[in-house]
């Protein structure tokens, strides 16, 4: 990373870091450490920006649009903000996936602000970016999923592990589990 900033000619000045599911204190306090330690390294800015945002998949609530008499799947991009720091973000629905079909409603993730350097930070601005990096996807030029890439890669990544899949070394650097 130090050869990488060296390269950029810059410091890194904002750090947020996406976790598929619930955040541990233990996860917190050793993020707190890695900025501390990138600091003493110079690697950071002095006081850099950061935030530890969950992003759980596994959420109760729905959102609905009303459409006449019928019910469909919602806007994407669609938020209820349930909190200062937790919001439902619909980053499927129509117009890919308008109507309710046999598997119900498309699911929103939950985005919670769980740590940062700046409380006064706007979650919305956060939740944007998680939005944004669920469009970013390499897999289907038609469907987007319903994970950002920070957290589905991942996720991709430790299944296929768990698994026994390992890939060849010389595509350790490519996109290997898409």
């Amino acid at each position: 990373m130090r050869e990488a900033c060296r390269d950029l000619d810059r410091r890194v000045e904002r750090l947020v870091v996406h976790r598929d599911g619930r955040a541990h204190w233990v996860e917190v306090e050793a993020l707190r450490d890695a900025i501390s330690t990138a600091r003493d390294l110079g690697l950071v800015a002095g006081v850099p920006f950061y935030a530890l945002l969950e992003v759980r998949k596994r959420v109760v609530p729905r959102i609905l649009k009303a459409l006449g008499s019928k019910w469909v799947n919602p806007d994407k991009g669609v938020y209820v903000q349930l909190d200062p720091y937790t919001m439902l973000l619909a980053t499927t629905g129509f117009p890919e996936r308008r109507l309710i079909t046999s598997t119900g409603l498309v699911r929103p993730v939950a985005v919670s602000l769980v740590d940062t350097s700046d409380w006064e930070a706007l979650l919305l601005d956060l939740a944007r970016d998680v939005y944004w990096l669920s469009q970013l996807h390499w897999g289907s030029a038609f469907v987007t999923p319903r994970l950002p890439v920070t957290t589905l890669y991942s996720h991709k990544i430790s299944r296929l592990l768990s698994l026994g899949v390992h890939p060849p070394e010389e595509y350790r650097d490519k996109l290997w589990f898409l």
